[in-house]
């Protein structure tokens, strides 16, 4: 599986992290004004990383904020969707126009990368996102640029499951294409340098010394 990401490509169930649909008038302001980056100048298919922290900046969950025009996603770490969906409601106040829906368990995410994971997507899709968290869609599906593991592009793939599986059952069958377990995962993140949930994405840390500087806004 390894040296599959290196010489082809490999798909990652990604599920056990949380997706979230906000919607309401106030839905960027609200993520803006709770987390770390500068989130109210994004345009529809645009994407950034973003931090929740404690009073005292630490880490609470590494975010990925997408603005899917008349409604926002977030991505949350590992095992982090009802904890997010928990803290989240605690703190909208009484004038925030903001709906929070938990699509956890309606969508499915999944990881797709290695050496031939673009080339395979633009065989499909005529024009891919470029910049990390962008993304476009196709079919329905959601596909995100996402950690570059492997010294190449990555990418995260969402959308309602049926029709995801039947999506990543129809990428499967291109040659060389093999889905890996989450220690390969795990193991391409360390080589890259990608924080992890429970290990650097904790609250012993504050966002730079888990080297998330492009998830930090210094002027909003």
């Amino acid at each position: 599986m390894y040296e599959t990401a290196y010489a082809n490509a490999i798909i990652v169930d990604l599920n056990t992290r949380g997706i979230i649909q906000l919607d309401g008038r106030d839905r960027g302001d609200f993520i803006n004004r709770m987390s770390t980056n500068k989130l109210v100048e994004l345009q529809a298919g645009e994407g950034r990383a973003t931090v929740l922290t404690t009073p005292i900046g630490r880490i609470i969950d590494l975010l990925a904020f997408l603005h899917d025009d008349e409604r926002a996603l977030l991505i949350t770490g590992e095992g982090r969707g009802q904890r997010i969906m928990d803290y989240l409601r605690r703190n909208i106040f009484f004038n925030d126009q903001v709906r929070m829906q938990d699509l956890s368990a309606s969508y499915g995410l999944y990881g797709f990368y290695g050496k031939t994971a673009a080339e395979i997507l633009v065989r499909t899709i005529p024009e891919i996102p470029q910049t990390e968290h962008d993304f476009v869609k196709h079919e329905n599906i959601i596909i995100i640029n996402a950690e570059a593991l492997t010294g190449n592009r990555g990418f995260w793939l969402s959308g309602e499951r049926a029709l995801l599986d039947k999506w990543l059952h129809d990428l499967m069958q291109t040659e060389g294409v093999i889905r890996a377990d989450h220690d390969t995962y795990e193991l391409l993140c360390i080589e890259a340098g990608y924080p992890l949930t429970g290990h650097e994405l904790t609250e012993e840390y504050i966002p730079l010394e888990a080297g998330l500087w492009h998830a930090v806004s210094f002027n909003k």
